[in-house]
């Protein structure tokens, strides 16, 4: 399966989110992966976007961050569908780390 940049856009959003998430918590990708056992340097790869979630990761990463699922898919509604270009889609209502923090 060929990856577009929407598939880079999820795979982002969903990495930062789980970002945002673990660090309201107060806790570090050390702490998930414990509460996960997921390797500490898996999740940092998937919170970057250089690894790709699975459901299972999805589902293990949200009952470690002790959220709904459905949390780890904010933002993704402005997510451009699939016959349009992502960087001529307006994807300003997707959350960063920066915006999170105003």
């Amino acid at each position: 399966m060929k990856h577009t940049r929407t598939h880079t856009i999820f795979h982002k959003q969903i990495g930062i989110n789980v970002g945002i998430i673990r660090e309201e918590k107060g806790l570090s990708q050390t702490d998930l992966a414990l509460r996960t056992g997921i390797d500490r340097s898996y999740i940092n790869r998937l919170e970057n976007a250089r690894a790709n979630w699975s459901v299972d990761h999805l589902i293990t990463v949200a009952d470690g961050l002790d959220v709904p699922i459905t949390k780890l898919f904010d933002g993704l509604d402005q997510c451009p569908p699939r016959d349009v270009d992502p960087f001529d889609y307006a994807i300003s209502g997707i959350a960063t780390r920066e915006s999170a923090d105003q």
